[in-house]
C-alpha cells in the first residue's frame, strides 16, 4: 500500500506539474543570473520548497514501502521453507558459529607446517562438523508451507 501511495503521490505531483505547467517554465539561478529549463530536479526542488507536506509522504511512502516489501519477502521465503522466525535465526547462528570453527582449522594449516597428527586431527574434526551440520539439516522442516497448512486443519 505504501508503494501505491508513492506511486499515486507521483501521479499528483505530475498533475500538479502540469497544471502549473512547470515543465515548460524556464527558472532563472538568482546568484548568477543564468536562465534554464526545467528538468526533475529543479521541478522537485520546487515542490520540496513550495510543497512541503506532500514531498515529506512522497519520500516516507517510498522509504516504508521499500522496508515493508523487504520484510514481507523475507517472511514469504520463510514460509516457503515452513521454517519459523525463530528456526530460521537458530539456523544461522549455529550454521555461523560452524564456518567459524572450520576457518580456525583452515588458519591454524596454512600459518604453520602441520604435522601429520594435526592434519589428521584437523581432518578428523572436520568430519565431526560435516556430521553435525548434516544432523542439524535433517532436522529442519521440508515438508514447506502447504502440508504444514494441511497438518493445522486436520488437528
Amino acid at each position: 500500500m505504501c508503494l501505491f501511495g508513492f506511486f499515486v503521490g507521483l501521479g499528483v505531483v505530475n498533475g500538479l506539474a502540469n497544471k502549473l505547467n512547470l515543465w515548460n517554465q524556464s527558472f532563472k539561478n538568482l546568484a548568477t543570473g543564468e536562465s534554464y529549463k526545467a528538468g526533475y530536479g529543479v521541478i522537485a526542488l520546487y515542490f520540496f520548497s513550495n510543497y512541503n507536506t506532500l514531498t515529506f509522504l512522497l519520500v516516507l511512502c517510498l522509504v516504508m514501502g521499500v522496508s515493508l516489501s523487504v520484510f514481507t519477502g523475507y517472511h514469504l521465503n520463510m514460509v516457503r521453507g515452513g521454517l519459523t522466525t525463530s528456526e530460521n535465526h537458530k539456523l544461522h547462528l549455529v550454521m555461523s558459529s560452524y564456518k567459524d570453527r572450520v576457518a580456525d582449522l583452515m588458519e591454524v594449516q596454512k600459518l604453520s607446517n602441520p604435522t601429520k597428527y594435526q592434519v589428521l586431527e584437523s581432518q578428523k574434526e572436520l568430519s565431526q562438523i560435516n556430521a553435525e551440520v548434516t544432523k542439524i539439516l535433517e532436522t529442519i522442516p521440508k515438508t514447506g508451507f502447504l502440508k504444514n497448512f494441511k497438518e493445522v486443519l486436520q488437528s
